[in-house]
Protein backbone atom coordinates (compact mmCIF):
# COMPACT_ATOMS: atom_id res chain seq x y z
CA UNK A 1 0.00 0.00 0.00
CA UNK A 2 0.99 3.38 -0.68
CA UNK A 3 0.94 5.22 2.67
CA UNK A 4 2.78 8.54 1.45
CA UNK A 5 -0.45 9.74 -0.82
CA UNK A 6 -2.62 9.47 2.46
CA UNK A 7 -3.38 12.28 4.49
CA UNK A 8 -2.06 12.31 7.90
CA UNK A 9 -6.13 11.74 9.70
CA UNK A 10 -6.40 8.53 7.11
CA UNK A 11 -3.01 7.09 8.27
CA UNK A 12 -4.02 7.77 11.85
CA UNK A 13 -7.31 6.10 11.68
CA UNK A 14 -5.41 3.17 9.98
CA UNK A 15 -3.65 2.81 13.07
CA UNK A 16 -6.43 3.00 15.15
CA UNK A 17 -8.04 -0.28 12.86
CA UNK A 18 -4.74 -2.08 13.66
CA UNK A 19 -4.58 -1.04 17.51
CA UNK A 20 -1.35 0.26 17.03
CA UNK A 21 -0.06 4.10 18.79
CA UNK A 22 -1.72 6.68 16.38
CA UNK A 23 0.44 9.36 18.05
CA UNK A 24 3.93 11.26 16.10
CA UNK A 25 4.30 12.79 12.64
CA UNK A 26 3.27 11.41 9.52
CA UNK A 27 6.79 9.71 9.07
CA UNK A 28 6.37 7.67 12.12
CA UNK A 29 3.06 6.78 11.41
CA UNK A 30 4.15 5.50 7.96
CA UNK A 31 6.58 3.43 9.49
CA UNK A 32 4.75 1.83 12.22
CA UNK A 33 2.38 0.68 9.54
CA UNK A 34 5.10 -0.75 7.02
CA UNK A 35 6.61 -2.80 10.30
CA UNK A 36 3.02 -4.13 10.64
CA UNK A 37 2.60 -5.23 7.12
CA UNK A 38 6.07 -7.07 7.26
CA UNK A 39 5.01 -8.47 10.35
CA UNK A 40 1.86 -9.62 9.40
CA UNK A 41 2.74 -10.97 6.07
CA UNK A 42 3.47 -14.87 5.16
CA UNK A 43 6.92 -16.12 4.26
CA UNK A 44 8.09 -15.72 0.79
CA UNK A 45 7.74 -19.28 -0.79
CA UNK A 46 9.58 -20.14 -3.77
CA UNK A 47 7.55 -22.02 -6.17
CA UNK A 48 9.65 -24.61 -7.80
CA UNK A 49 8.90 -26.05 -11.39
CA UNK A 50 8.20 -29.95 -11.58
CA UNK A 51 11.20 -30.31 -13.58
CA UNK A 52 13.78 -28.22 -12.00
CA UNK A 53 12.90 -31.06 -9.22
CA UNK A 54 13.64 -33.35 -11.16
CA UNK A 55 16.80 -32.13 -12.22
CA UNK A 56 18.21 -31.40 -8.66
CA UNK A 57 17.33 -34.90 -7.57
CA UNK A 58 19.02 -36.31 -10.41
CA UNK A 59 21.88 -34.12 -9.62
CA UNK A 60 22.05 -35.10 -6.06
CA UNK A 61 21.66 -38.58 -7.34
CA UNK A 62 25.16 -38.25 -9.46
CA UNK A 63 26.88 -36.85 -6.61
CA UNK A 64 27.18 -40.22 -4.83
CA UNK A 65 29.91 -41.15 -2.48
CA UNK A 66 31.62 -44.29 -2.82
CA UNK A 67 32.36 -46.76 -0.28
CA UNK A 68 35.89 -47.92 -1.71
CA UNK A 69 36.95 -51.54 0.20
CA UNK A 70 40.34 -51.00 1.04
CA UNK A 71 41.59 -53.80 -0.45
CA UNK A 72 45.44 -53.62 1.58
CA UNK A 73 43.95 -53.72 4.68
CA UNK A 74 41.01 -56.63 3.86
CA UNK A 75 41.54 -59.76 4.82
CA UNK A 76 41.94 -62.71 1.86
CA UNK A 77 42.03 -65.99 3.78
CA UNK A 78 42.00 -68.18 0.54
CA UNK A 79 45.67 -65.59 -0.20
CA UNK A 80 46.57 -66.29 3.30
CA UNK A 81 46.27 -69.69 2.72
CA UNK A 82 47.48 -70.05 -0.42
CA UNK A 83 50.70 -67.79 0.33
CA UNK A 84 51.40 -69.77 3.96
CA UNK A 85 51.19 -73.24 1.65
CA UNK A 86 53.69 -72.17 -1.47
CA UNK A 87 56.35 -70.71 1.59
CA UNK A 88 56.35 -73.86 3.33
CA UNK A 89 56.62 -75.98 0.08
CA UNK A 90 59.41 -73.48 -0.66
CA UNK A 91 61.31 -74.06 2.73
CA UNK A 92 61.18 -77.59 2.47
CA UNK A 93 61.97 -78.08 -0.96
CA UNK A 94 65.23 -75.77 0.51
CA UNK A 95 65.33 -77.81 3.19
CA UNK A 96 65.42 -81.13 1.29
CA UNK A 97 67.99 -79.53 -0.63
CA UNK A 98 70.45 -78.71 2.08
CA UNK A 99 70.35 -82.23 3.35
CA UNK A 100 71.33 -84.25 0.19
CA UNK A 101 73.84 -81.41 -0.99
CA UNK A 102 76.76 -83.38 0.63
CA UNK A 103 75.39 -86.06 -1.83
CA UNK A 104 75.46 -83.78 -4.93
CA UNK A 105 78.49 -84.55 -6.99
CA UNK A 106 77.70 -85.34 -9.91
CA UNK A 107 78.39 -83.69 -13.24
CA UNK A 108 76.36 -80.38 -13.28
CA UNK A 109 75.23 -80.58 -9.46
CA UNK A 110 76.48 -76.75 -8.87
CA UNK A 111 73.93 -75.62 -11.80
CA UNK A 112 70.96 -78.30 -10.52
CA UNK A 113 71.60 -76.69 -7.19
CA UNK A 114 71.72 -73.19 -8.52
CA UNK A 115 68.26 -73.22 -10.49
CA UNK A 116 66.99 -75.24 -7.20
CA UNK A 117 67.64 -72.33 -5.02
CA UNK A 118 66.30 -69.84 -7.96
CA UNK A 119 63.14 -71.45 -7.65
CA UNK A 120 62.78 -71.99 -4.14
CA UNK A 121 63.16 -68.27 -4.20
CA UNK A 122 61.17 -67.31 -6.83
CA UNK A 123 58.00 -68.88 -5.41
CA UNK A 124 58.54 -67.31 -2.21
CA UNK A 125 58.31 -63.89 -3.83
CA UNK A 126 55.17 -65.21 -5.68
CA UNK A 127 53.53 -66.18 -2.84
CA UNK A 128 54.59 -63.00 -1.23
CA UNK A 129 53.14 -61.08 -3.80
CA UNK A 130 50.13 -63.59 -3.42
CA UNK A 131 49.77 -62.14 0.47
CA UNK A 132 49.67 -58.73 -0.54
CA UNK A 133 46.90 -59.67 -2.66
CA UNK A 134 48.41 -59.32 -6.36
CA UNK A 135 46.97 -61.68 -9.11
CA UNK A 136 50.95 -61.65 -11.22
CA UNK A 137 51.45 -63.84 -7.92
CA UNK A 138 49.75 -66.65 -8.90
CA UNK A 139 50.92 -66.53 -12.30
CA UNK A 140 54.15 -66.10 -11.44
CA UNK A 141 53.79 -69.41 -8.95
CA UNK A 142 52.19 -71.19 -12.11
CA UNK A 143 55.11 -70.76 -14.25
CA UNK A 144 57.60 -72.01 -11.47
CA UNK A 145 55.71 -74.30 -10.36
CA UNK A 146 55.80 -75.49 -13.80
CA UNK A 147 59.30 -75.36 -14.53
CA UNK A 148 59.40 -77.31 -11.21
CA UNK A 149 57.37 -80.06 -12.22
CA UNK A 150 58.56 -80.41 -15.56
CA UNK A 151 61.83 -80.63 -14.44
CA UNK A 152 61.37 -83.10 -11.23
CA UNK A 153 59.59 -85.16 -13.94
CA UNK A 154 62.65 -85.16 -16.85
CA UNK A 155 65.07 -86.05 -13.88
CA UNK A 156 62.80 -88.50 -11.74
CA UNK A 157 65.35 -91.30 -11.99
CA UNK A 158 68.17 -89.17 -11.34
CA UNK A 159 69.66 -90.47 -7.70
CA UNK A 160 69.94 -87.27 -5.27
CA UNK A 161 68.94 -84.40 -7.49
CA UNK A 162 68.29 -81.21 -6.02
CA UNK A 163 65.24 -80.20 -8.97
CA UNK A 164 63.86 -83.51 -8.12
CA UNK A 165 62.73 -85.93 -5.38
CA UNK A 166 62.18 -89.13 -7.11
CA UNK A 167 65.11 -90.89 -5.52
CA UNK A 168 66.25 -92.83 -8.90
CA UNK A 169 62.89 -94.24 -9.48
CA UNK A 170 61.99 -95.30 -5.97
CA UNK A 171 59.13 -92.81 -5.40
CA UNK A 172 56.51 -93.34 -8.23
CA UNK A 173 56.61 -90.83 -11.02
CA UNK A 174 52.88 -90.44 -11.00
CA UNK A 175 53.36 -89.68 -7.69
CA UNK A 176 55.25 -86.73 -8.61
CA UNK A 177 53.11 -85.59 -11.24
CA UNK A 178 50.10 -85.70 -8.97
CA UNK A 179 51.89 -83.66 -6.54
CA UNK A 180 53.00 -80.85 -9.22
CA UNK A 181 49.57 -81.00 -10.78
CA UNK A 182 48.29 -80.06 -7.45
CA UNK A 183 50.55 -77.39 -5.82
CA UNK A 184 50.07 -75.30 -9.71
CA UNK A 185 45.61 -75.76 -8.77
CA UNK A 186 46.04 -74.73 -5.50
CA UNK A 187 48.04 -71.33 -6.64
CA UNK A 188 45.76 -70.73 -9.28
CA UNK A 189 42.87 -70.83 -6.41
CA UNK A 190 43.19 -66.99 -5.30
CA UNK A 191 42.62 -66.25 -8.96
CA UNK A 192 38.63 -67.14 -7.82
CA UNK A 193 38.38 -63.89 -5.60
CA UNK A 194 37.70 -61.17 -7.48
CA UNK A 195 39.13 -58.68 -4.74
CA UNK A 196 42.37 -59.47 -5.94
CA UNK A 197 44.77 -56.68 -7.53
CA UNK A 198 44.92 -56.97 -11.27
CA UNK A 199 47.02 -54.18 -11.40
CA UNK A 200 51.32 -54.52 -10.95
CA UNK A 201 52.88 -54.04 -7.57
CA UNK A 202 55.26 -50.73 -7.22
CA UNK A 203 58.49 -52.50 -7.97
CA UNK A 204 57.29 -53.60 -11.20
CA UNK A 205 56.22 -50.19 -12.53
CA UNK A 206 57.99 -48.55 -15.31
CA UNK A 207 59.30 -44.44 -14.51
CA UNK A 208 56.71 -43.22 -16.20
CA UNK A 209 54.33 -45.07 -14.42
CA UNK A 210 54.70 -43.97 -10.74
CA UNK A 211 52.42 -40.28 -11.19
CA UNK A 212 49.27 -40.86 -9.76
CA UNK A 213 46.47 -40.29 -12.12
CA UNK A 214 44.14 -37.62 -11.39
CA UNK A 215 40.03 -37.36 -12.33
CA UNK A 216 37.78 -39.23 -12.04
CA UNK A 217 35.50 -41.78 -14.28
CA UNK A 218 31.53 -42.16 -14.36
CA UNK A 219 30.10 -45.69 -13.93
CA UNK A 220 26.20 -46.57 -13.46
CA UNK A 221 25.27 -48.93 -10.34
CA UNK A 222 23.84 -52.04 -12.63
CA UNK A 223 21.60 -52.91 -9.72
CA UNK A 224 19.87 -49.72 -9.32
CA UNK A 225 21.27 -47.70 -12.23
CA UNK A 226 22.81 -44.38 -9.93
CA UNK A 227 25.53 -42.92 -11.30
CA UNK A 228 28.88 -43.52 -9.47
CA UNK A 229 31.99 -40.76 -9.87
CA UNK A 230 34.91 -43.37 -9.35
CA UNK A 231 38.83 -42.09 -9.06
CA UNK A 232 40.44 -42.70 -12.27
CA UNK A 233 43.52 -44.55 -11.16
CA UNK A 234 41.45 -47.23 -8.71
CA UNK A 235 41.13 -50.88 -9.33
CA UNK A 236 39.10 -53.26 -7.46
CA UNK A 237 35.93 -53.43 -5.71
CA UNK A 238 33.28 -50.84 -4.82
CA UNK A 239 30.34 -50.43 -3.04
CA UNK A 240 26.99 -48.23 -4.14
CA UNK A 241 25.97 -45.93 -1.45
CA UNK A 242 22.26 -46.40 -2.46
CA UNK A 243 21.51 -50.63 -2.68
CA UNK A 244 24.87 -51.58 -1.33
CA UNK A 245 25.40 -53.77 -3.88
CA UNK A 246 29.22 -54.36 -4.80
CA UNK A 247 30.96 -54.28 -7.98
CA UNK A 248 33.93 -54.47 -9.34
CA UNK A 249 36.00 -51.59 -11.72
Amino acid sequence: MDYDSLTVLQLKNLCKERGLRVSGTKSEVVIRLMEDDESTMPPSQQILDQSNVAMMQQQMENMQTIMIQNQSTRTNAVAIIVGGFLILYAMFRIFITFQFMPFFDGLGSGLALLMAFVICGALIYSAILILRNYRIGSYLALGVLTVSGGLSILLHNEDFNPLSLGFGGWVPISWSAFCSGSCMLIALLPLLDQSMKSELPPEFGSGGSSKSKTGTTRRVCTNCRTALNIPADYTGMIQCPKCQSQMEV
